[in-house]
């Protein structure tokens, strides 16, 4: 049948590939040119392979394997965080997975090469398990629902300003001036304390009366108490992974009002150099 119907003679193969670069002594160059039809295709060296994706074989974070190649993808640490990072993909095709196993990786990493804290912001839940985890329970700290709190006194009034965009012109003039004069009386205060002074100033009525329902508002919310929990020294620790589980909030405008506060804390004192 095969000398009747030479199927492995008719059948073959075509490659269409893109030239990426030329790698000369250790250099990669652009390509100016296309190979010629016919050139010899090899399998590239693992060294050259590496190089050109630029690995770090020693010190990089192992994310798995190079597909097709017998080479570990390791990717060097301070090249892959920078001021952002994205890990883009169709549902389903292991986003969250791959975000685990760098976090693993960070928390695997030796003292000597340097253990960066850890912070997530987790509106799923799909992080908490670290801490169930025998091998990383002791370096995780998850903050949920019931943990998370912001100082009412360490917000500005331009703060609160943002998380109350209703407020009219002369509502802000008057939470301004309120906020200062609570301040000459108390280091610490909540928001009663504040609404309790607006209640017994001079402001006119119907400013009052809005800005007291704005305010109570925000008390009913639960998030704000006398002080911030946790402290942002307890959430940053080199070789501590700190998990914000704010999947317990019902509304998207008190998950957006925790991840505000904490991430503008953190950015602020990390360019004090306050934090590591």
């Amino acid at each position: 049948m095969t000398d009747m119907f030479p199927v492995d003679r008719w059948e073959y193969l075509i490659a269409k590939t893109a030239p990426l670069g030329i790698y000369d002594n250790g250099m990669m160059k652009r390509v100016t040119y296309p190979p010629s039809p016919g050139t010899l295709v090899e399998q590239v060296d693992k060294n050259v392979l590496s190089d050109f994706l630029g690995l770090d074989p020693k010190k990089g974070l192992n994310i798995g394997k190079i597909a097709f190649h017998d080479l570990d993808a390791k990717l060097n640490l301070t090249r892959l965080f920078q001021k952002h990072l994205a890990i883009l993909a169709i549902s389903g095709a292991g986003k969250s997975f791959l975000t685990s196993v760098l976090l693993e990786e960070l928390l695997d990493r030796l003292d000597e090469l340097g253990k960066p804290a850890i912070i997530v912001v987790d509106p799923h839940g799909e992080y908490v398990g670290f801490v169930k985890d025998e091998k990383y329970k002791d370096r995780t700290k998850v903050f949920d629902e019931s943990s998370l709190s912001i100082a009412a006194s360490s917000l500005s009034s331009y703060q609160i300003m943002e998380f109350l965009p209703e407020m009219s012109p002369a509502q802000r003039r008057e939470l301004v001036k309120s906020i200062q004069e609570l301040r000459k009386k108390k280091k610490q205060y909540g928001f009663k304390d504040l609404i309790t002074a607006i209640e017994v100033s001079n402001i006119k009525k119907v400013i009052k009366d809005t800005m007291i329902s704005w305010l109570m508002n925000l008390e009913d919310s639960r998030l704000f108490s006398n002080y911030t929990k946790p402290s942002i020294k307890e959430l940053v620790k080199p070789g501590q992974l700190s998990v914000l589980d704010i999947s317990d909030f019902v509304r998207l405008r008190d998950k957006q009002i925790i991840v505000t506060y904490f991430a503008r804390k953190l950015f602020s004192m990390r360019r004090k150099q306050e934090i590591p």
